[in-house]
């Protein structure tokens, strides 16, 4: 297993560093092409959160005296359709906001509190992780906090 250390810079200015481990069988270079990956998905997830997505209300309960004259089952069933309507949006939302270490985590990497005591690290890479001048964007790429700069 290799320790990758990425060192996060925003604007040409250090901004945090995240301690993972590549799986064993993993190189540099698919070290590199995924962190590539996933900073494009993770861009990409920013702008579209930055425009601004339709807010929805998270249907609660029914309203009984909003539906004088229906059927049970049809308040029941229309309900239903809204609950689930919305779970799927908010399923959609958590996507977008993963953080990085989450999405190098769905690729098989670990952290390090996941070693265990007969594990082998056969290495040690720096990774410089470039995160450009995405201005006002809200980029999840510390485990610990969000990083925003809104100039």
């Amino acid at each position: 297993m290799l320790l990758v250390r990425f060192s996060h810079t925003r604007c040409g200015d250090p901004d945090g560093e995240e301690y993972l481990v590549a799986p064993t069988d993993y190189n540099k270079e698919q070290i590199y092409e995924d962190l590539a990956e996933v900073q494009e998905e993770m861009i990409a997830a920013a702008k579209i959160l930055a425009k601004g997505t339709e807010e929805m209300e998270r249907p609660r309960y029914i309203q009984w005296e909003n539906h004088k004259d229906r059927l049970v089952g049809d308040v029941f069933a229309e309900h239903k359709a809204k609950q689930d309507a919305f779970a799927e949006w908010e399923a959609g939302q958590k996507d977008l906001k993963k953080s990085f270490e989450k999405h190098f985590r769905e690729r098989g990497y670990k952290g390090l509190w996941e070693l265990r005591s007969d594990d082998t690290l056969t290495g040690f890479l720096r990774v410089g992780s470039h995160w450009g001048h995405n201005h006002g964007l809200k980029l999840h790429y510390k485990s610990w906090e969000s990083n925003e700069l809104g100039w």
